[in-house]
């Protein structure tokens, strides 16, 4: 959905939603587990005549919550309890140059080559690629770089709890083809160390597996989790790489007071309460001309019919005073905090 903000420059949001992660993948017996988690995200990017550095910036809200199996899942186990949880992302990051000369780089040092890192002070896993012939002088101090920031959702930090930046040819590549080792995957995010780096100085391209927080085994079937994820290219250095996740955490703290991102369905009015002011904002918006729902408008759309209208309200209404369903967005989940 396109955003014209008076905040900020205008700016794109896309939703991913409802990713089911289960535990089959996991090695006997765990994948006979009956938990579930449903992934809800929204992306946000600017457009590309927006300023420096907003189009330098990708912001990612995740929301993560257990849920039970869908109906068409085999295992219908009743629920007893989940296990320690680990959340994050896992992904493969190719600095420009990496692959320069057309195929895939050696040890010999005389191709491009990738450098990780990870600063401890502003809590951004990073990737440097450059080329060693001095070809393409203009990649070598090109960054790409990972960060948590705060969106003042529950439990939110901008210090990850593992950092790990590994070679593919180790942990990508090792089952034959494209794609990831699980197992390997899993064992690297619920490994506690901040910053660790597989050869550092490598001539193979890269990932980063990136563990924003642990949730707690138990029995809560509403546990909730959230955490926001800047993703940063930086041209000219890694001082410019830190500059600019300290403007994207600020671009998230400002959204968070002026914007009301990430959105809530039902929240017209960007104020993370789904209320009576809700109400008010959509009669005043529909029938009085005052200004819509906060970007993106269809966090309005409460009934779910692709349109801010009537219907809207009524479902508010029958949803706050009735204690009838609660709003259904497209795109946009509803929370109780």
């Amino acid at each position: 959905e396109q955003c014209e903000p008076d905040w900020e420059p205008h700016f794109w949001i896309e939703y991913t939603k409802h990713i089911h992660i289960c535990s089959n993948h996991l090695p006997p017996p765990y994948h006979f587990k009956w938990w579930w988690w449903n992934i809800d995200k929204q992306i946000k990017f600017f457009k590309e005549d927006a300023p420096w550095p907003y189009r330098n910036i990708v912001i990612v809200y995740f929301s993560i919550e257990w849920g039970p199996p869908p109906i068409w899942w085999p295992d219908q186990t009743p629920f007893t309890s989940f296990e320690d949880t680990y959340i994050g992302v896992a992904e493969d990051i190719d600095c420009p140059s990496d692959t320069f000369s057309g195929q895939k780089t050696t040890s010999d040092g005389l191709n491009a080559r990738n450098y990780a890192g990870y600063d401890p002070v502003n809590h951004i896993a990073y990737q440097r690629g450059w080329d060693n012939t001095g070809a393409h002088p203009e990649y070598n101090d090109f960054y790409c770089g990972l960060a948590l920031a705060d969106a003042g959702m529950p439990g939110e930090s901008i210090v990850p709890y593992a950092t790990h930046n590994v070679r593919n040819n180790e942990y990508l590549y090792p089952q034959g083809g494209w794609g990831w080792n699980d197992q390997e995957l899993y064992e690297l995010a619920a490994t506690a160390p901040v910053g660790q780096i597989d050869f550092p100085d490598s001539a193979v391209d890269r990932s980063q597996v990136f563990t924003a927080q642990m949730i707690p085994g138990g029995t809560d079937t509403t546990t909730k989790a959230f955490f926001t994820l800047v993703k940063i290219v930086a041209p000219n250095g890694l001082a410019e790489l830190q500059a600019i996740v300290d403007s994207a955490r600020a671009i998230v703290e400002r959204e968070r007071i002026l914007g009301g991102l990430p959105a809530i369905c039902g929240d017209a009015n960007g104020d993370y309460v789904v209320d009576l002011g809700d109400i008010v904002t959509l009669i005043n918006y529909l029938f009085k001309g005052d200004v819509p729902p906060k970007c993106p408008i269809m966090r309005g759309d409460c009934n779910s019919n692709e349109v801010v209208e009537l219907g809207d309200i009524v479902t508010l209404i029958n949803y706050l005073f009735k204690g009838d369903v609660p709003p259904r967005c497209p795109g946009i989940k509803f929370y109780r905090f």
